[in-house]
């Protein structure tokens, strides 16, 4: 796999703050929420809510690579998922342009790159 270039790897970054700050609220609490000047660091620790409280809670940690794999996985077009959201996302990905991601396809996105599909939402 080729070497992301510095704006791709902010984009993902960008991903993972959006869903973090307003995406994935309704079914998962984070911790460990870190990003800096350097996108490769930005991570974010994410437990499914349904495991809360459990002796199964797991934390997951999102990263640039979870993101990479959602968005390869949501673009494909056997995922199930409305083709107006992956239009949406496919136009965004082709132009790095993370301003286009709103909250709910970042959810989408991490999830997508956490389970391999949409389990909440």
């Amino acid at each position: 796999m080729p070497a992301r270039t510095a704006e791709r790897e902010e984009f993902l970054a960008d991903i993972i703050i959006t869903a973090t700050e307003g995406g994935t609220n309704y079914w998962a609490r984070s911790r460990a929420y870190h990003h800096s000047g350097d996108p490769k660091f930005t991570h974010v620790e994410f437990c499914d809510m349904e495991l809360e409280g459990t002796a199964e809670e797991k934390w997951n940690l999102v990263n640039v690579d979870v993101v990479a794999r959602g968005l390869q996985k949501v673009l494909d077009p056997e995922f199930k998922l409305s083709s107006l959201i992956r239009d949406h996302i496919r136009l965004a990905n082709n132009e790095n342009d993370a301003g286009e991601i709103d909250a709910g396809a970042a959810d989408i996105i991490v999830q997508a790159g956490m389970f391999g599909e949409i389990i909440y939402g």
